[in-house]
């Protein structure tokens, strides 16, 4: 499958997304130390909390209104609100001007309008793909989204501190074009049910999503992702806190002529530059191999060399073991991200897909608390407890995967007599 016989769609997606992700990845993981460094930590905590919650409850009521009014013209909207966010934040961190306050009001606004773009986008890319190349485009957005944060998180490092202002203007030019493209290349072949006569939008959206809730397969599959990728959060939480406090100190020597100190934080540094360099390098060789594969017994078989990676992370402090299990953590994530992916776009509605996009989009929320509950939990068990915590959360994840995955096998069959008598 060639990138340029994807939906322009999906290509437009791809290219708007890689380029904001580079000045995203350059600006957002520094955001906490700097609004810290003005408000204090806990302060600063309470905060981005509530923004997260803000963009939760905007991501529900954007996936409906991706479903009622269409996906293009949310996505629009959404857009417009994240250029006037960025156009403020760049005033606010400008030569002439300084306003952490305006720059925490517009962050967290920003974040409210990725509520609108976000189950729209993916509502969008799903309905322009098809059940032959749907893997190899999840693929792809994952290795971009890889290498993108890779290059914007080295850049970051060196320019966020004395050259915010040029990276919010960045950003706010970046999603000007991202405008052009949706409103002028982009297309909607979704069509909304027209409903004449006036609803209460609460309850209509508790009706959407109550059609959601009750899909068994699709939320057993949430609760898996949930479990599996909670992983990676453990890993930016508790598993990075203990190697930190516990990894001791080695030295690495090339060739008797020179050596690098190795201490728990640089190993957290290489062990993030070994994931995104396997991913740079092997990510489009795996995505191209998992077409027309059977996906069932991959994601199986990446799920446990995932879990048990971070089983032995949580543990270990062998230097040389940790970069093998860096590697099986990261080969378990290539193969079972796309096919994740694949499993939940085939699972959705399609006259719903903006809806069960919000929920897809709720459950990455959801990894994210379960990554500050570990750091939490750590503190009582310590690593070797958070090794059996894990552990069950790998045969919860199986267990629902393979609840999800038989319920919709079963869905489809019955499916088919009906078809089959309407022929008839």
């Amino acid at each position: 499958m060639a990138f340029p016989k994807l939906h322009k769609n999906i290509k437009v997606r791809i290219l708007t997304s890689f380029l904001s992700r580079i000045l995203g990845a350059m600006i957002y993981p520094f955001m906490a130390i700097y609004f810290s460094g003005f408000f204090g930590s806990k302060l600063a905590g309470f905060f981005l909390l509530v923004g997260v919650w803000i963009q939760i409850i905007i991501g529900f009521y954007g996936g409906y209104l991706a479903d009622k009014v269409g996906r293009k013209r949310i996505m629009i909207v959404g857009i417009v609100i994240q250029i006037v966010t960025y156009f403020f934040m760049t005033i606010a961190n400008s030569p002439m001007f300084e306003s952490v306050w305006l720059t925490l009001i517009m962050f967290i606004l920003n974040g409210a309008s990725g509520g609108l773009v976000y189950p729209a986008a993916s509502a969008l890319l799903i309905d322009s793909s098809t059940p032959d190349n749907r893997t190899f485009m999840f693929s792809i957005q994952y290795w971009t989204g890889n290498v993108s944060f890779m290059i914007g998180s080295i850049l970051g490092g060196f320019f966020f501190e004395h050259h915010r202002f040029e990276l919010f203007l960045g950003l706010t030019a970046c999603s000007v074009l991202t405008l052009l493209l949706t409103a002028f290349i982009m297309t909607d072949s979704f069509v909304p049910n027209k409903v004449v006569e006036k609803v209460h939008v609460i309850k209509d959206m508790a009706r959407s999503y109550k059609v959601v809730v009750k899909d068994k397969a699709f939320m057993y599959l949430i609760l898996a992702t949930v479990f599996l990728w909670s992983m990676e959060n453990h890993s930016a939480n508790f598993i990075a806190v203990r190697l930190a406090k516990e990894f001791k100190t080695e030295m690495i020597y090339f060739f008797d002529f020179t050596s690098v100190e190795v201490t728990g934080y640089k190993i957290i540094g290489f062990l993030n530059t070994e994931n995104a360099a396997l991913v740079v390098l092997f990510g489009m060789f795996i995505s191209s191999w998992i077409q027309n594969k059977e996906m069932k017994p991959m994601l199986y078989v990446s799920i446990f060399m995932y879990f048990l990676g971070h089983i032995f992370l949580s543990v270990t402090n062998s230097l040389w073991f940790i970069f093998i299990i860096g590697l099986i953590i990261t080969f378990g994530e290539m193969y079972a991200s796309p096919i994740v992916h694949t499993f939940e776009a085939e699972m959705m509605d399609e006259s719903s897909r903006g809806s069960y996009s919000a929920f897809a989009n709720f459950g990455g929320n959801l990894t994210q608390l379960a990554g500050a509950l570990g750091l939490t939990i750590y503190g009582w068990i310590g690593g070797y407890g958070m090794a059996v915590v894990i552990a069950l959360s790998g045969i919860v994840s199986f267990i629902f995967f393979h609840l999800s995955i038989k319920i919709h096998k079963d869905n489809k069959l019955k499916k088919v007599p009906t078809v089959i008598e309407a022929v008839n």
